[in-house]
């Protein structure tokens, strides 16, 4: 997979421990992600609850967490797999943190009226499951709020700050840019308003996880 222009637009959110790359990816691997998103079964998108003494369980609750996850072609998987594998070095650097292979990257449609509310994408019990040793997150978007397909609302929220404040962080979604994030960083997807919302996510882990093999046309747990 060619990158596009990969532009670093990150400027003083990095200082926030966010960073955004525009054109991250060609309009080709665009143009293939929104046909397949578009046209593909999916399943609801789950979410993962965690207490001090209790394993993490996965499950589905519309209350906290609305959208699709869509079961792509092992093709398309496999490109975006390797595109996020190949930033590794880059993460490793703009995040100051020593990373690995990423997790399988998940394919998510937020459809009129999908949301997802504030939450981390960190478990809080300190095991070495996948959603435990998340340490960075990433969100691409397929599509955004100009061009086509374009979407209204659904926009992505990040609170930098461990007070939250009253305000959040709005991410102006363009189709190609990259955004990442401290895993434990509290954030949210707002209702989509109108139209489709595109994106795809993954999580960057530790050194000392193993990550499962990557299984072709099956979609992952949580997300953006």
């Amino acid at each position: 997979m060619t990158r596009g222009g990969f532009v670093d637009n990150s400027g003083s959110f990095a200082k926030l421990r966010i960073s955004i790359v525009d054109e991250a990816v060609t309009t080709e691997a665009l143009e293939l992600a929104t046909n397949e998103m578009g046209t593909r079964t999916f399943e609801a998108a789950s979410v993962f609850t965690a207490g001090v003494l209790t394993d993490v369980e996965v499950h589905v609750d519309q209350a906290v967490r609305k959208t699709k996850s869509v079961i792509v072609s092992s093709q398309l998987g496999e490109l975006y797999n390797h595109f996020f594998a190949s930033l590794v070095p880059y993460i490793a650097s703009a995040r100051e943190e020593a990373v690995k292979s990423p997790a399988p990257a998940s394919f998510l449609r937020y459809s009129p009226g999908d949301f997802f509310v504030g939450h981390r994408d960190v478990s809080a019990k300190k095991d070495a499951s996948e959603v435990a040793t998340r340490l960075t997150s990433a969100v691409l978007f397929v599509n955004g709020a100009t061009g086509e397909p374009s979407y209204e609302g659904g926009e992505l929220v990040v609170f930098p700050f461990e007070d939250f404040g009253p305000h959040g962080i709005v991410i102006e979604p363009k189709p190609g840019r990259l955004v990442m994030f401290p895993s434990t960083m509290f954030h949210e997807v707002k209702p989509v308003a109108s139209g489709d919302r595109y994106t795809v996510v993954t999580w960057y882990h530790g050194l000392d996880y193993v990550a499962p093999s990557l299984a072709a046309d099956s979609p992952s747990t949580s997300g953006r």
